[in-house]
């Protein structure tokens, strides 16, 4: 039996309210809200032979490209691909159109050639320029791989890479504040793994097993790790106001729709063939991006039947600013939501203007659930110039988006982030050995730092070949840090 690992997640606190809200308690810190810093995206994608069956279509492409696209001016950015060794595909440099027609000309070098899946390297190769006591809270790492580690030896070397990779590699980004947005394109990947890379540098993880949820799971890595201003797009409409200097429209279209087309306020069509001065237009079977400056102001309408992820990025010289909010969390956590407006550099606190304000969040579930919260008060108008809530106890493990709002009656502002529940225990598989020698081990490990440990008993509930079952309970180690079983096939197969 070859040694893998799963990974489990419980659900243990479902209610029938989806999320709480509190006002009455507050985080421990006040969140400093600042312009956002330039980021550092380096993008690094998996190119072993495997791919050929879990990316057929050879999606990486298209997704890597998009996100070269959506890097704003003067950002950084890189691409690599690994397989047994790692290759700079595009050298990470500032971002510009030089650069990104860069990676459009390189994308088309991504296949699938490599013989195994060297993780440690391609993020050791990624990461060699960090200087030792330098921080790169603004440099992220998005991986896409299909599978397992996988180095030339057997599988104890595969076993001793992976621990490596959790001991040390992992380390090295925590120790510099970056961040890894681990993306997996198959059920047979290590889960167990690659969400540890997430969760230990605040990264997002994804699974994406088609070509749609792969696209979206670049886009959601990209916002992550660069949250940015929209504008809101209803009913294939949005509004440009006078601050704004440059819209980039991602506009992903229903299967079989033709390529988008933009009417401006004034009535003149915008596509492919016919593109304002300074304008530039990427198209794919999957979506329409197009980045517009000095866009006339008024309401633009898209002509097509908008999909799902559709949305218009501003640069602006009127800014929304959102407090950053922890990628990953625990129900005993409660979350700042803090939201300001920034011209020329500058907090807003004009009495006049945040009175016109109408500010607030939605939250949705994956199950598409949803409620909505107002930040901004008709009465209260805050002297600061930020608007202030808690978001309280979630109790639904999961995915959920948190959606900023701003409606200045002259302009709107939205932003988007996501965060997820972490369960309050996870579960760890380890199937071992061989032969008469092969057995699981279970591992239960606590997450919260809010749990009360003394009050915990965990039971495993056992099912044999023969359908009978068995109990047992689990007693922790003595650092009270897991509690473990194991389980053989000592009476019979099955």
């Amino acid at each position: 039996m070859r040694s893998v690992i799963r990974y489990l997640s419980f659900a243990l606190l479902i209610v029938a309210v989806p999320f709480l809200w509190t006002s009455a308690v507050h985080a421990d810190t006040e969140p400093d809200l600042q312009l956002p810093s330039d980021v550092d995206i380096r993008v690094v994608v998996d190119v072993s032979g495997s791919m050929r069956r879990t990316d057929p279509n050879n999606l990486r492409r298209p997704a890597v490209v998009m996100i070269a696209e959506m890097i704003p001016e003067g950002a950084r950015g890189g691409v690599w691909t690994f397989g047994r060794l790692v290759n700079m595909l595009v050298p990470h440099a500032e971002v510009d159109e030089h650069w990104r027609q860069r990676v459009r000309e390189a994308a088309e070098d991504i296949g699938s050639p490599g013989q195994f899946t060297n993780i440690a390297g391609a993020l050791e190769t990624v990461s060699e320029d960090f200087h030792h006591t330098a921080d790169y809270s603004n440099t992220h790492i998005i991986l896409l791989t299909d599978g397992l580690v996988s180095i030339p030896g057997d599988d104890e070397d595969n076993r001793e890479e992976r621990e490596r990779i959790l001991d040390e590699v992992v380390e090295h980004f925590v120790r510099h504040n970056a961040s890894i947005h681990p993306m997996a394109l198959s059920d047979e990947a290590d889960h167990a793994l690659l969400e540890q890379l997430a969760v230990r540098t605040g990264g997002r993880y994804a699974v994406a097993e088609t070509d749609a949820e792969l696209v979206s799971a670049f886009l959601a890595a990209f916002e992550g790790a660069s949250p940015s201003e929209e504008v809101p797009l209803e009913d294939n409409r949005f509004s440009i106001d006078e601050t704004v200097e440059e819209f980039t429209a991602l506009i992903f279209r229903e299967q079989g729709e033709e390529s988008a087309r933009l009417s401006t306020p004034s009535g003149e069509t915008v596509d492919e063939s016919r593109l304002p001065e300074g304008a530039r237009w990427h198209s794919t079977q999957e979506y329409d991006l197009v980045t517009v400056p000095a866009p006339e102001h008024g309401t633009w309408e898209v002509e097509t039947a908008v999909g799902p992820d559709s949305r218009i990025k501003v640069v602006s010289a009127l800014r929304m600013v959102v407090n950053r909010l922890p990628r990953h969390f625990f129900g005993s956590d409660v979350l700042p939501l803090r939201v300001a407006f920034f011209e020329d550099g500058e907090r807003l606190i004009d009495e006049d203007f945040l009175r016109l304000m109408d500010v607030s969040v939605e939250i949705h579930e994956e199950e598409g659930r949803h409620g909505t919260r107002r930040l901004s008060s008709d009465d209260d108008v805050p002297e600061d110039g930020i608007f202030r809530d808690e978001l309280g106890v979630l109790r639904k493990p999961g995915e959920y988006e948190l959606r900023f709002l701003a409606d200045g009656q002259t302009f709107q502002r939205s932003e988007r982030q996501s965060i997820r529940l972490r369960p309050p225990f996870d579960a760890e598989v380890h199937a071992r050995g061989v032969g008469e020698e092969s057995l699981y081990r279970f591992l239960v490990l606590p997450r919260d730092p809010g749990l009360d440990l003394e009050t915990v008993e965990v039971t495993a509930r056992v099912r044999d070949p023969r359908g009978e079952y068995h109990e047992q309970t689990l007693t922790p180690n003595d650092q009270g840090t897991e509690w473990r079983f194991d389980l053989s096939g000592e009476e019979r197969e099955g």
